[in-house]
């Protein structure tokens, strides 16, 4: 069980999955948890609290739960990547390279440029070592295995 401390993603044969260090997962879940022990106390303003209590508390419901679940899957044809309001899937062919803020940078049908943030990924100067080091490598990983630069 030790190993899921350091879960860098798993390999299912040609499915790759990167996410987060579980403990980032559950920080990235807070701002949902937080929706969720608030609206109680949104609700007891009257009707119209209560309203605005039952949406935070299904919004909350949402974000926690896209929060845990943040990061890219990469499978035969296809990436997804999964963020906290959306999930984008891009084919891999239309792969151009992992920018450093981190995103993946991709060419539509259209011919147009794009670009999809790695939100699970992302980390600045004040992230602990030990977090940024996971980012890092599993952006490393993820280059490897999408073999693009």
């Amino acid at each position: 069980m030790l190993w899921k401390l350091f879960d860098l993603g798993r390999d299912n044969g040609s499915v790759h999955d990167f996410r987060p260090l579980p403990v980032t997962r559950a920080a990235c879940a807070v701002p949902g948890a937080m929706l969720i022990v608030l609206a109680p106390v949104i609700a007891l303003t009257g009707w119209e609290g209560a309203i605005l209590g039952l949406v935070s508390a299904c919004g909350g419901v949402v974000l926690a739960v896209r929060g845990y679940r943040m990061g890219v899957t990469v499978q035969p044809d296809v990436v997804i990547v999964r963020g906290f309001l959306w999930n984008r899937t891009i084919p891999r062919r239309s792969l151009v390279e992992i920018a450093d803020y981190p995103a993946l940078i991709w060419r539509a049908e259209s011919g147009r440029m794009r670009w999809t943030p790695l939100t699970a990924f992302m980390s600045d100067g004040s992230t602990l070592g030990r977090y940024r080091s996971h980012s890092e490598t599993s952006l490393a990983r993820l280059a490897r295995t999408l073999k693009i630069g």
